[in-house]
């Protein structure tokens, strides 16, 4: 089930989570990001340090990239959700994405390998830094 079209309860029946959790979670890491980019712009408005401005923009452009990664990976067919993501700079344009992905206990080997390098064209189309991925396959257990 896609996430964005409501709840889903995943577990063995003790731990039940909901994917909307899972959301939260990305969320509130990707507003913390911003968070940290207006300190830095404030912090630029304060002492007009043109480094502080560069440092500014450049997680701006890191917040924006995880949010395009992160989308690109869940919307490929054969992605359940992404249950969580990493990136980082490598150097000025390249970035490394790596992420663990639910995918369907119904999927066999082919169907796997050919849902990891669809969501890699994605995330490489949207997040063209995104020069190395690495993607792990798993079944939604619904613990984290």
């Amino acid at each position: 089930m896609n996430p964005s079209r409501g709840v889903r309860r995943a577990g063995n029946g003790r731990n039940n989570v909901s994917v909307e959790g899972s959301k939260r979670a990305i969320i509130a890491a990707l507003l913390a990001n911003a968070g940290i980019a207006l300190a830095k712009f404030i912090g630029f408005l304060i002492t007009t340090s043109s480094s502080m401005l560069a440092e500014a923009v450049h997680s701006v452009a890191d917040t924006s990239n995880q949010e395009r990664a992160l989308l690109a990976a869940m919307s490929s067919d054969g992605v359940d959700r992404v249950i969580h993501m990493k990136t980082q700079y490598l150097g000025p344009e390249e970035m490394l994405v790596a992420a663990k992905i639910a995918i369907p206990p119904s999927a066999d080997a082919t169907t796997i390998a050919q849902t990891i390098d669809a969501a890699e064209v994605r995330v490489r189309t949207a997040v063209p830094q995104a020069r190395i991925i690495y993607l792990e396959p798993d079944i939604d257990r619904g613990t984290r």
